[in-house]
């Protein structure tokens, strides 16, 4: 699944930190690739057919983690595969 975001608005990301689970799910689930994406974008396998997914992403600006923004809602997706070789593809 491709999954993109905007950047934040003040600073520069060194790095972000995707998160996902099942809808319905309390713990998110990362990878060590996960927390090493360079680039606002990124497509997401190994996940369920047919299954909703929740997403959210956290920027680090030079390593350090910045607080999510109170407002931020995690983006829902339904399971549509799709491939972009382009990006950078977190395990798991």
């Amino acid at each position: 699944m491709a999954i993109d975001w905007v950047p934040p608005v003040k600073g520069v990301a060194s790095r972000y930190h995707l998160q996902w689970r099942e809808q319905g799910a309390k713990e998110w689930s990362s990878s060590a690739a996960s927390e090493k994406i360079t680039v606002p974008c990124c497509t997401k396998g190994n996940l369920r057919t047919h299954a909703v997914y929740e997403f959210r992403v956290r920027a680090k600006i030079w390593g350090v983690p910045q607080p999510r923004h109170p407002d931020a809602q995690p983006v829902t997706q339904t399971d549509r595969h799709t491939d972009r070789p382009d990006q950078t593809r977190p395990d798991q």
